[in-house]
């Protein structure tokens, strides 16, 4: 791990000097630079540069899309099959005293009828992702990497959160719950820790349009909805004692 960070570290180096010297090269050309900065790039490889250029821009892009794209799909497709759709538990036979003829019948059967599902799942995040990518493409006048940031602000700061409170706390949270009633019969119960984990996301919005006028928050955004929902969970959370031996 310590190894993979440094790697990352040079990396990234790596990408702020090429991105540095990409915007360098436009300003001795005098090339305009687009309101969507990710467009910098295509715009010298095709109208700039030779063909040569251009072809070689567009099989990188290919080949970095379908290397991030595919592991993110076969991911979702895993987790979907097995989380919720439980392919695990449907592979053993309901009978366990069954004639092993007919287990393996049953395996055959069943592992062919998940391959089906597992191909329909794959498509169907396939067609999400790019449903996804025309939706941004329409609404967001921002760049991509720009607005993944922004996203992932909102998404993953309760996730900080929750991670650093157990990690850096030895406190236990109140199991409460909030009750929704529903007539005869059993109330929905919601955990506080979830409603939590919702109002931290809602409360960095609040703060961050509240105070636009004094100071952008910007990509800060991900350590406001972490430190918020820190805090909530440090409300909840009680010290738990041993009584001392007799």
């Amino acid at each position: 791990m310590f190894v993979f960070c440094i790697y990352l570290i040079i990396i990234n180096l790596a990408f702020l000097m090429l991105g540095a010297l990409l915007y360098m090269y436009a300003g001795s050309l005098g090339i305009e630079i687009p309101v969507r900065t990710d467009e910098l790039y295509p715009k010298i490889a095709f109208y700039h540069l030779d063909t040569l250029a251009g072809i070689f821009f567009i099989l990188g892009l290919i080949a970095s899309t379908y290397a991030s794209s595919d592991s993110a799909l076969t991911a979702l497709t895993t987790s979907f099959c097995i989380d919720f759709l439980n392919f695990e538990k449907k592979q053993q036979h309901p009978d366990p005293y069954a004639p092993e003829q007919d287990k393996i019948a049953f395996a055959e059967a069943t592992s062919a009828q998940q391959k089906r599902a597992r191909t329909m799942v794959h498509l169907g995040f396939a067609l999400v992702f790019i449903a996804i990518i025309l939706f941004l493409n329409m609404f967001s006048g921002m760049a991509v990497i720009s607005l993944i940031f922004k996203i992932a602000g909102y998404t993953y700061g309760p996730l900080l959160g929750l991670f650093s409170f157990g990690l850096f706390t030895k406190l236990q949270l109140h199991p409460w719950t909030l009750r929704i009633p529903r007539g005869d019969k059993r109330p929905i119960e919601i955990p506080a820790v979830l409603l939590l984990c919702i109002l931290a996301p809602l409360l960095t919005w609040v703060v961050e349009t509240s105070c636009k006028q004094w100071f952008d928050v910007g990509f800060l955004t991900i350590l406001l909805n972490g430190l918020i929902t820190f805090a909530g969970l440090w409300v909840m959370s009680y010290r738990e004692t041993t009584e001392p031996e007799a």
